[in-house]
């Protein structure tokens, strides 16, 4: 059975945040740099 420690809590829920933060940074980033080859091969 486990045992959820209050004091690891508001570390997991931070955790959590940020992974989701970083998910979003990585998918625009992601974004743009598809836009930006598709702008150059559109160029060409």
């Amino acid at each position: 059975m486990l045992v959820a420690d209050p004091e690891l809590a508001p570390v997991i829920a931070r955790s959590e945040q940020l992974g989701g933060f970083w998910h979003f940074v990585g998918m625009h980033l992601h974004l743009e740099y598809t836009h930006t080859r598709l702008a150059d091969a559109i160029q060409f």
